[in-house]
């Protein structure tokens, strides 16, 4: 079974060039098993009403972490999302068993020539996003998790 990565976020994100003004983000991958995905994806909105941007993306083949320039002092929504599939086999034929799939959607304002380490968690229980200024070793003051709704809450695999 092949995941694919397409949907909500069609477009790689576009980062200021180094000469401009900007803040450097860490995108950190929680990749852990064979068929597992992992995107984060950018919006003007918090309802992702705008084409998203691809930031980052992982699976289980490819999970270094990315480091992008961020355009400083406008917030910026990153819908961060993770799917995991389990399977088996049956008489030769592989059989998807079960599946674990979530989403997180946050906000915050870059701020200029910090550097911030985002990362999304998962276990069984729960999915979290936990975003970091390298500076303070603390959240942001802007940083807040938001309600995914609207077309956030579209899959995107």
């Amino acid at each position: 079974m092949a995941l694919v990565l397409s949907g909500c976020g069609n477009y790689n994100y576009k980062q200021p060039a180094p000469t401009e003004p900007n803040a450097k983000l860490s995108i950190a991958s929680d990749q852990s098993g064979f068929m597992s995905a992992q995107m984060f994806s950018s919006f003007d909105d918090a309802e992702c009403k705008t084409p998203g941007y691809v930031m980052a993306a992982f699976n289980f083949s490819k999970d270094k972490n990315q480091t992008l320039l961020v355009q400083p002092g406008k917030r910026l929504h990153v819908l961060a999302t993770f799917q995991r599939t389990s399977g088996a086999r049956l008489a030769g034929e592989l059989i998807e068993v079960g599946s674990r799939y979530c989403n997180n959607l946050i906000s915050f304002t870059p701020e200029l020539g910090h550097t911030y380490s985002l990362r999304q968690t998962t276990s069984e229980a729960k999915c979290q996003v936990l975003l970091v200024d390298i500076g303070s070793g603390s959240p942001p003051p802007t940083f807040e998790v938001l309600e995914v709704r609207g077309n956030c809450t579209r899959r995107i695999y």
